[in-house]
């Protein structure tokens, strides 16, 4: 029979594996930080022999990764600043992206996405990975997404371009935006004068650009999409249209 000081020494021994231990184990802040695009999708093997490949009709293909990534990931808005948005002023959100299963996980994570592209031993095929991380509001029975977005690289050809998360651990992001339609969006106005939610999407695919005999071949692979709670926040007028009021 176990007695109970043995009990309690494999308790404290359980707490203390890796499974058990919930942390953050990385964090972006694009306050300070920002993120630059890759050229894989402007490049070209040789631009000398093909000078006019972007302007050439380009083969586009989308579908999802396979085998797809697991869905273990879970996305949640921690903070919002300020609770009552106004048209065209800033905001500031906080989200974390936490491995909530059983196996470990791992996600894009640089900055820098010249670092991420890589070209294929045939000199044919740029490719990168990249997640986007979206917000969007709804409010007057609308959905907008809203700027501004920030991007995340990495390349399943360089190892350390990505974080890996344990079970239980997780990842922040700060980022800040402007309550106005982001580019790229089909967003026609953001009612005002009530309650709103905002929710937060975190978009992960695989490009890859392939171009023989000059002309361009696109593939889209997506490999998550994760979409958060909402939160609930107030929108108002723009300060000036306020205070004119």
């Amino acid at each position: 029979m176990m007695n109970f000081s043995a009990t309690a020494t494999l308790i404290f021994v359980a707490l203390l594996t890796p499974s058990a231990i919930s942390q953050q184990v990385a964090a972006h802040d694009f306050l300070s930080e920002q993120s630059v695009a890759p050229t894989t999708w402007t490049w070209a093997p040789r631009p000398e022999a093909c000078p006019k490949t972007d302007n050439q009709f380009i083969e586009i293909a989308c579908g999802s990764m396979h085998p797809p990534e697991p869905g273990n990931l879970f996305l949640e808005i921690t903070d919002v600043y300020p609770r009552v948005l106004h048209l065209g002023d800033s905001y500031e959100i906080t989200v974390t992206l936490k491995n909530i299963g059983k196996t470990e996980a791992r996600v894009p994570w640089l900055t820098s996405g010249p670092d991420a592209m890589q070209i294929s031993a045939d000199g044919a095929t740029a490719s990168h990975q990249e997640a986007v991380v979206s917000v969007r509001l709804e409010s007057g029975r609308k959905s907008n997404w809203i700027g501004d977005e920030v991007n995340l690289y990495a390349n399943p050809a360089l190892s350390g371009s990505y974080t890996d998360l344990s079970p239980g651990e997780w990842v922040t992001i700060h980022l800040k935006g402007r309550v106005e339609c982001a580019r790229d969006f089909v967003c026609e106005d953001i009612p005002v004068g009530g309650r709103a939610k905002l929710s937060a999407r975190w978009f992960e695919y695989l490009y890859e650009r392939t171009v023989r005999d000059c002309v361009p071949h696109e593939t889209n692979l997506t490999a998550r999409k994760i979409e958060s709670k909402a939160v609930r926040v107030a929108v108002e007028a723009a300060y000036s249209t306020a205070a004119g009021r």
